[in-house]
């Protein structure tokens, strides 16, 4: 019940503030972001980032398509379509430093590589 009161308060936030909601990343990781992260222990398992704000996961056993968000600085927001009907909505830490992207999955940080 908490979950579904907070959501509803942040929508109407978003509603009401409009862009103004949004807090700013860091400077360039907006730009640096946008390239295929490979995962550092499973082969064609990766992330890919567009400049459109639009994320592909593929993973071993599914592929999931989204839009991201950064909220600030070393938070993420990944936005995908529910399982059955509506939103999934999941914020994630992240650290990008040059050609490595971690994200804290699961409780562990876990280390993406560039691909060029």
């Amino acid at each position: 019940m908490t979950r579904i009161l907070n959501s509803a308060v942040m929508a109407a936030g978003l509603l009401l503030l409009g862009p103004m909601a949004q807090t700013p990343a860091l400077a360039g990781d907006k730009e640096d972001i946008v390239a295929r992260w490979d995962h550092p222990y499973t082969d064609g398992s990766y992330i890919r980032f567009y400049n459109d704000v639009t994320f592909k996961w593929v993973a071993l056993l599914n592929t999931t398509e989204g839009k991201y968000r950064f909220l600030e600085a070393g938070v993420m927001e990944f936005d995908t379509p529910g399982v059955i009907y509506g939103r999934n909505v999941t914020e994630v830490k992240y650290r990008l430093k040059g050609d490595a992207l971690e994200l804290k999955l699961l409780g562990s940080w876990v280390k993406y590589s560039k691909v060029k």
